[in-house]
């Protein structure tokens, strides 16, 4: 049984989402400074001396488990919880390791890099779950990038 994409491209977890694909989503706004009392992740990463022009890249892991529903009527709801305790490597797109991370409570990690082109590779988790194919994004300068690793079900 194939899930549909309705259901999978209907989850935003954090900010808008620009583009939906099986390995995942990503979205990119700007300034990159988060607002006094946001919570993010518990820890974050930076990658070497990324300079003024630094951007934040955040990693958010959720599940979610195989959805069922009549798609004629209307789109099955598919609840999601966060993965903890990934690991999510950040590579340069030939495939050279620049930093890991690890996924906190919320299924969050975050990296302050230089601008450009990352690959993220996330890690494997426990259970029925699919690993979610390495993504490329782009970080621009002064910004934040979010992207949602997606663990299928492996009961489709």
């Amino acid at each position: 049984m194939r899930r549909l994409a309705a259901c999978v491209c209907a989850i935003a977890l954090i900010g808008a989402v620009a583009g939906c694909t099986a390995e995942g989503s990503s979205s990119t706004t700007s300034p990159s400074p988060a607002p006094s009392g946001v919570v993010g992740p518990s820890a974050t990463t930076t990658v070497g001396d990324p300079g003024d022009t630094a951007g934040t890249l955040t990693v958010t892991a959720r599940y979610e488990p195989l959805c069922f529903g009549d798609p004629a009527t209307a789109p099955p709801t598919c609840p999601t919880e966060p993965v903890a305790g990934v690991e999510v490597t950040l590579t340069s797109v030939g495939g050279d390791r620049i930093a890991t991370a690890t996924t906190d409570a919320d299924g969050a990690a975050a990296f302050v890099v230089a601008p450009g082109t990352y690959v993220v590779v996330a890690g494997a988790a426990g259970g029925p779950r699919i690993t979610p194919r390495p993504m490329r994004v782009t970080v621009a300068a002064a910004s934040a990038t979010t992207v949602t690793l997606r663990y299928l079900s492996s009961f489709q």
